[in-house]
């Protein structure tokens, strides 16, 4: 299965949350589970805005051309922090 990873940061939060932290852990589950990665996608920005998250423009445009299968992240607050 070929997968999408996206992580974000907002700025302040605590390292747990860090966009290394979270690759890393999305990383060690797709070698787990036999996935190839298709791209990482990232931001530093709050996660109450889609307009102004490039790494979320760009992971919509390459979904609609279905460039991987499954998008993987850490938490459904780093994708939106209202995620309906």
């Amino acid at each position: 299965m070929i997968a999408g990873i996206y992580t974000r940061i907002s700025t302040g939060e605590q390292s747990k949350y860090s966009l290394d932290s979270q690759e890393t852990e999305i990383r060690e589950y797709c070698e787990k589970n036999n996935m190839i990665i298709s791209k990482i996608y990232s931001d530093k920005k709050s996660g109450l805005e889609f307009e102004n998250r490039e790494g979320l423009q760009e992971l919509l445009d390459d979904g609609e051309k279905k460039k991987f299968e499954v998008l993987l992240i850490t938490e459904w607050d780093r994708l939106s922090r209202d995620p309906e």
